[in-house]
């Protein structure tokens, strides 16, 4: 009846298309169940001024997390608190590469819980002690990850304010492992037009203007420029006795490129380094410019041959979703699911097509991925129907997540064992069924009338009985392969 029956159903939704959005951030809101009763805390790994840091696994997926745990007694203050809902609200909104990723969050009567990926690798500035100076290679790499973060933010409207080493870290310990920008507790949304008055960061990342307190996101590129000159050299630009010294210094905005470790370093390398380090924010690089220096293009290789980019872009050019269902499950899949390794190639391949470095795809970077990977152009009419199957939030590009959702090998993902993880997860009071009740609590989404995702459900409901069981559930996601 499986086949058949969903044939029907296709047949039926054709005469019934509606707009549907789906997005990460409908996966993204409180637990309301007990932190343990979801969780197997594993080992502390990070320590600091308001809680601690838990290596956890989710009981469901047996997915590895990073826990951040905040006692309430440590944020009593209400600038504390609002720093920690900042956090929450600004990463909900974010879907890139280079940018840590938050699944969910948990309270109880003495404590907050952030739930977000584990970062194997640990910070960037730990790497650096380790290896001491980076080469111009290491270092154009990571730089060039880090300005795909800030140029992702920015086109948000997003100000992070306190970019430094710390703050950048390491998915794995894999040699090509991704570089992730964490802590968004001091970020801001603001309007381009719009100077930001706040003080807030860390003294020896801050831009001259900063202290000021007139300043825009071109405090990011300074910051950036910073990190970029201790890559390089091993040593901060712009030092002194104390705070105070420190302050006059960057204010100053002269730093010495002349000394003994800077014999070897590229002119290239120091022009960029010079335009992140201008003391003028209205003559400062922006991100998407930067990306665009010669100095990326001499230091880093194409993707390795091991990405297959013939069959990651073939993946994409074919992506069809029949029903609404559908398309929601695929990206708690790729969301929820997907492990670092089955993410680490399909993120290389993103940012291969990536040509603007914003972090989505255009119509204008997949036309140069089918000439560069395929060896022809698809009609523009094509790529417009392409991105409009896949543009699952209605926005006219591909983010990140929909790529992942687009790209992901179904057959992997789709076995038996992760599509009963996945129902069971959609069928929130295990009744054996997944209804319109259970999708719209899984989401919390109270902006829709009932009968809509009542709809939702009926679409892919073979036997009409008002829920959508495991055999059902199967039939559809298992008619994308």
């Amino acid at each position: 009846m499986g086949c058949s029956a969903l044939t029907k159903l296709k047949a039926k939704r054709r005469h019934q298309q509606e707009i549907f959005t789906v997005c990460p951030i409908w996966f993204i809101h409180e637990n309301l169940q007990k932190v343990l009763d979801v969780y197997t805390f594993n080992s502390l790994i990070g320590e600091g001024t308001y809680g601690q840091v838990h290596l956890a696994t989710h009981k469901l997926t047996n997915q590895q997390r990073a826990i951040k745990i905040v006692n309430k007694r440590n944020i009593k203050s209400s600038e504390l608190k609002n720093k920690f809902i900042n956090e929450i609200s600004v990463l909900k909104m974010l879907d890139h590469p280079n940018i840590i990723k938050l699944y969910e969050f948990f309270e109880d009567d003495n404590s907050y819980y952030l739930v977000t990926d584990y970062l194997s690798g640990g910070e960037l500035l730990d790497y650096i002690l380790k290896n001491k100076v980076l080469s111009e290679k290491n270092t154009a790499k990571y730089i060039k990850q880090a300005l795909e973060s800030v140029a992702y933010l920015h086109s948000k409207n997003i100000v992070h304010r306190d970019i430094k080493l710390e703050n950048l870290m390491l998915e794995s310990n894999e040699p090509n492992a991704l570089l992730k920008l964490i802590d968004f507790g001091t970020s801001i949304i603001s309007s381009p037009f719009k100077k930001l008055k706040t003080y807030k960061g860390t003294i020896s990342y801050l831009s001259p203007e900063v202290f000021e307190n007139e300043y825009n996101e071109k405090c990011d590129l300074w910051s950036i420029g910073v990190i970029m000159y201790i890559l390089l050299s091993g040593k901060m630009p712009f030092g002194g006795r104390d705070e105070g010294e420190i302050i006059r210094c960057i204010t100053k905005g002269s730093f010495n490129i002349k000394g003994r470790e800077w014999i070897k370093i590229s002119p290239q390398a120091t022009d960029l380094l010079k335009k992140l380090l201008n003391p003028n924010p209205k003559l400062r690089i922006s991100a998407s410019a930067a990306l665009s220096h010669p100095w990326f293009t001499a230091n880093i290789q194409e993707p390795s041959q091991s990405i297959d980019l013939n069959t990651v872009l073939s993946n994409l050019l074919n992506f069809r979703a029949e029903f609404k269902l559908q398309k929601a499950v695929m990206c708690f899949i790729a969301n929820n699911l997907m492990s670092q390794a089955e993410k680490a190639e399909l993120a290389q391949a993103f940012k291969c097509f990536d040509t603007a470095g914003d972090g989505k795809l255009s119509e204008n970077d997949l036309n140069k991925a089918c000439k560069k990977v395929l060896g022809y152009k698809i009609s523009n009419e094509d790529i417009k129907k392409i991105i409009k199957e896949i543009d699952a939030d209605k926005n006219g590009s591909i983010d990140y997540s929909e790529f992942l959702i687009a790209t992901m090998n179904r057959d992997k993902l789709l076995s038996a064992e992760r599509l009963e993880m996945v129902f069971k997860a959609f069928d929130s009071n295990g009744c054996g069924r997944i209804t319109g009740d259970d999708i719209k609590e899984l989401i919390e989404s109270h902006e829709m009338e009932d009968s809509y995702w009542n709809k939702i459900v009926a679409e892919v409901d073979a036997n009409g009985d008002g829920g959508v069981d495991l055999k059902e559930f199967k039939d559809m996601m298992l008619s994308c392969l």
